[in-house]
């Protein structure tokens, strides 16, 4: 009976630790993209500012940015 109890605890104590680890996480400032226009076909140019947040300044000026198109299924 005891040995099930502190695996229980264990398993508990595990979802809390998760739990804390994972909203810390999602409270991180990401890049921000603005863009010149609101849409665009292909071909056109499309001018990019990023908003870098200050907690991200140390790892540099470059960012990749990926751009998908809308699919229908």
């Amino acid at each position: 009976m005891k040995s099930n109890l502190k695996i229980y605890l264990l398993i508990v104590l595990g979802f809390v630790f998760v739990d804390a680890v994972a909203q810390n996480n999602a409270k991180q400032k990401m890049p921000v993209l603005f863009t010149d226009r609101d849409f665009c076909v292909s071909g056109d140019t499309v001018w990019i500012k990023v908003f870098q947040p200050e907690q991200l300044e140390n790892f540099g000026n470059i960012v990749h940015v990926q751009l998908d198109g809308k699919t229908t299924t």
